[in-house]
């Protein structure tokens, strides 16, 4: 819960990623036609609590989460996943109400989709870039 607010509040107030994607920015997969790329889901990993992260009787939460940029050209994924990775580089804040340590970009993995469309089909570029999330909570 507080993942998927953090990041789809970086995201969707990202002007350049906001514009880009219409708004098609969702928590999990849904199934696309092949007008509504780009778009970005993203998901949790794995969940992992930390005591003394930032010091003396200070918990923290450190979640890994992916966040998949689909683009139906290689470039216009490209220039999404940069977009992507600049909105959610933050250190310290809070973010929809919620107290964040950072957002720490960790790896990406392109690849290419053939997607069948009601008998014709497509091909997608897809960036899976995984990022890890460190929360502040209270001790």
């Amino acid at each position: 819960m507080l993942t998927g607010q953090v990041i789809y509040s970086l995201l969707s107030g990202n002007s350049t990623v906001a514009s880009m994607t219409g708004g098609r920015i969702a928590p999990s997969f849904q199934a696309q036609a092949a007008a509504d790329f780009p778009n970005i889901y993203f998901y949790s990993t794995n969940t992992d609590q930390q005591q003394t992260l930032a010091g003396p009787n200070v918990c923290a939460l450190e979640e890994n989460v992916k966040i998949v940029v689909q683009a139906n050209s290689y470039a216009e994924m490209v220039a999404l996943t940069m977009a992507v990775i600049s909105a959610m580089r933050i250190i310290r804040n809070t973010i929809a109400g919620i107290p964040v340590q950072g957002v720490f970009f960790k790896d990406s993995d392109e690849s290419e989709l053939n997607i069948p469309d009601l008998g014709n089909s497509f091909v997608v570029n897809v960036n899976e870039i995984e990022f890890k999330i460190i929360f502040d909570l209270p001790s």
